[in-house]
């Protein structure tokens, strides 16, 4: 499957219907042979961030004094009609593009495709760029990969495809 399309796919309702689904058929399974299940309920992730999550992960980014100009940028940017929803949009975008680094396998010339149609919307605005910049120097800089089978996306291929994603973000077409 191209990765574009996995990527898709990996974000759908009906991914989430389905994997639920499983779980509950392993968890009943389990339960019939009399062992009791066991599991970590955590948060919600980049791909169902709602726009108050959103929110939190710009206000997390811009946090400090090295940030204020654009903080004032995104402040203006909400002002305009129907560009708090655009700034909430371009923070959901680029997590979706940083989580198929981690989990869209090796096919590189799709992978490529993928995120530069990804990120087309992100790319119309510099105030957006700079979110998103941001959004994947704080992804390379955590050790947090949770999604991110190693067998499979090597260090060396996620370091790749992170400068793919911040590349694709400073060109402009």
């Amino acid at each position: 499957m191209p990765a574009d399309k996995l990527g898709r796919f990996m974000t759908s309702p009906e991914f989430l219907r389905r994997a639920n689904a499983a779980v509950v058929q392993a968890c009943r399974g389990l339960q019939a042979k009399g062992i009791a299940p066991a599991w970590i309920e955590r948060g919600p992730i980049g791909i169902t961030m709602q726009g108050e999550q959103a929110q939190e992960v710009i206000e997390e980014l811009l946090r400090g004094s090295e940030h204020a100009a654009l903080r004032r940028q995104v402040v203006e940017l909400g002002k305009q009609e129907g560009d708090t929803q655009r700034v909430s949009e371009a923070v959901r975008t680029v997590a979706r593009a940083l989580l198929l680094a981690k989990t869209a396998m090796p096919a590189e010339g799709a992978f490529q495709e993928a995120i530069a149609a990804m990120l087309e919307s992100v790319k119309q605005s510099r105030t957006l760029v700079e979110i998103g910049l941001l959004m994947v120097d704080a992804e390379a800089a955590t050790c947090d990969d949770v999604f991110r089978d190693r067998k499979v996306i090597s260090d060396a291929l996620f370091a790749q495809r992170i400068e793919a994603i911040r590349n694709t973000l400073i060109l402009r077409d």
